[in-house]
């Protein structure tokens, strides 16, 4: 496929995506203005649907036409969200890589974050997921370097979050579900044993229930509430903290938003990285432990002498 092609794909599903639902003419429109149009000439209608068969032909994703509203186009992903998702995020990542190396001078001026590297076993995942077999995983403890546990494990799903791979799994002696990052896995090995997987199980939906990849079973997720201000009101408007998130009431300077999930230690820190923009309204249980922490936390900063260095509490 030519490099030029493969990036007007990715562009005309970027464009209709951010859309949700879009009309050949808008379509046609904007790609007017497109860089990747040279001569700024309108997208003709017979390349509109050659690119769309060939993108749901090369890389699974329909946009269709809803007849019924005017005929907009829209992507099909109502059954497999999560898919689609991956497979955007994917071919923006390729389109990137291609834009880049054709950038010349402006290459150093695109800065991204550090991700870790594949090293660490994906693709070995992904294969015992497609035959259902169990993995022998040898995994260092979080609080330690040296300390090192070696488990059997039926992997249920990978995902990526906070800038890492994780991978969910069910331990094949407890049954429990435990989750492993993949920056500390130190080997894996696909075995011959094979496992069941549950058919009723969605990784989407089991995650509903949990903030990030801080996973408990044992625990049962609650109504959160929050007062929320500042800058930090419109960062969570436009990037929610969790999918559960509901704006239930709006003043001048602050809201209160409404999550359904387990309260977990990684939910905690965020809480307190948001400053005091962020006050915890309830439960009350969860409050009294965000108090506790941010009184511990002063108490690190309160005692300071008069050139201004740290006194000692002893």
């Amino acid at each position: 496929m030519k490099r030029d092609l493969f990036r007007r794909y990715v562009w005309l599903i970027d464009v209709v995506r951010h859309a949700k639902k879009i009309t050949y003419e808008e379509i046609s429109n904007l790609w007017k203005n497109s860089p990747l149009n040279g001569d700024h000439s309108p997208l003709a209608l017979r390349t509109f649907h050659n690119h769309r068969e060939a993108i749901e032909h090369l890389f699974g994703i329909k946009i269709l036409c809803d007849r019924s509203d005017h005929n907009q186009y829209y992507v099909a992903d109502e059954n497999a969200p999560e898919s689609t998702r991956l497979k955007v995020w994917m071919l923006q990542t390729l389109s990137l890589s291609n834009l880049i190396t054709k950038s010349g001078n402006v290459e150093n001026r695109i800065v991204v974050d550090i991700t870790p590297e594949e090293k660490f076993g994906l693709t070995t995942i992904i294969e015992a997921m497609k035959q259902d077999r169990i993995l022998r995983i040898v995994y260092t403890i979080p609080t330690t370097e040296r300390q090192k546990t070696e488990l059997y494990v039926a992997p249920y799903c990978v995902r990526f979050w906070n800038r890492a791979w994780f991978l969910l799994a069910k331990e094949e002696d407890t049954g429990n579900m435990l989750v492993f990052d993949l920056a500390r896995v130190l080997s894996l090995d696909i075995t011959e044993k094979k496992f069941e997987y549950d058919s009723n199980f969605t990784p989407s939906e089991f995650f509903k229930n949990y903030y990030g990849m801080d996973v408990d079973s044992s625990l049962k997720p609650v109504p959160i509430r929050m007062r929320v201000g500042g800058t930090t009101r419109d960062m969570i408007r436009t990037l929610p903290l969790h999918s559960s998130q509901k704006e239930l009431m709006a003043d001048f300077d602050s809201s209160i938003f409404e999550y359904f999930f387990v309260p977990s230690d990684d939910f905690k820190k965020s809480v307190l990285g948001m400053g005091p923009d962020v006050e915890v309204l309830s439960p009350k249980e969860l409050r009294s432990e965000i108090t506790s922490l941010i009184m511990h936390m002063a108490g690190k900063y309160v005692s300071i002498g008069s050139n201004g260095e740290p006194v000692s509490s002893n």
